[in-house]
């Protein structure tokens, strides 16, 4: 079968109107996708004429016919079952509201920046004498995946969601050899690593002073709670005392 890597053999001229150039009989096979990719491609092709918008003109790279051609054949002809795309000028610029020259236009550019493809088709025919001849049949299009598209960037990935449970945890602390050697790795001297090192020992060492100091005083206060306590039980209204 005829692929859309390969245009094929130059047809031969007969006798009649002859076909254009490339054109070739070797039956096509088709490129299927899902409803969700074609929403895709459609939706990316968009972003990439936005993103390619220059001041003071409609539209980018695709520009506004192209991109409402280009959801003509994907909405409009592009059967998801067997991906067959072949309509004529005629047909796309009825359904798009266009005229010939512009659908033909916006096919080229649409061509030009690696969206679509299409192979020239004949088939054998004969005129009204008898005589054989070549017929010019539709082109045959190809939907192209967006690795093909000329200047096009994917949009960044969005960043991942946490894992449960780790909302609002701090980010693990490095142990100070560990820290010393990937300090190291970023390019920093060993001079001032090991001086990142050392206030990075002596804030944890405040640290540590700082929460054993808070959990002798919550002891002191919770000692001294306890005996005022044990007093006003003693002396109290249902109290002996001493």
């Amino acid at each position: 079968m005829q692929s859309f890597q390969s245009i094929g053999t130059l047809a031969v001229r007969f006798a009649g109107r002859p076909v254009l150039s490339g054109s070739t009989k070797q039956p096509v096979q088709w490129g299927r996708m899902s409803r969700a990719e074609r929403a895709r491609r459609y939706a990316n092709a968009e972003r990439f004429d936005r993103a390619t918008k220059q001041p003071g003109r409609h539209g980018g790279t695709i520009g506004r016919t192209g991109l409402l051609v280009y959801r003509t054949l994907l909405f409009g002809f592009f059967n998801l079952k067997t991906g067959q795309l072949d309509p004529s000028y005629d047909a796309i610029a009825k359904r798009a509201g266009l005229c010939r020259k512009a659908v033909w236009a916006a096919l080229n550019r649409l061509r030009a920046h690696g969206l679509i493809n299409w192979i020239r088709r004949c088939s054998d025919d004969r005129d009204a004498a008898g005589r054989f001849k070549l017929r010019q049949e539709t082109n045959a299009y190809h939907v192209q995946p967006e690795d093909a598209w000329k200047g096009y960037r994917p949009a960044p990935e969005a960043p991942r969601t946490p894992e449960p449970g780790t909302w609002g945890a701090a980010a693990p602390v490095l142990d100070g050899l560990a820290q010393y050697s990937a300090d190291r790795d970023m390019g920093l001297s060993q001079e001032a690593a090991a001086s990142a090192l050392a206030r990075v020992a002596e804030s944890r060492l405040e640290a540590a002073m700082a929460r054993l100091s808070a959990q002798i005083q919550a002891r002191q206060g919770g000692g001294a709670e306890g005996s005022g306590g044990l007093e006003k039980r003693r002396n109290g209204p249902g109290g002996r005392g001493l």
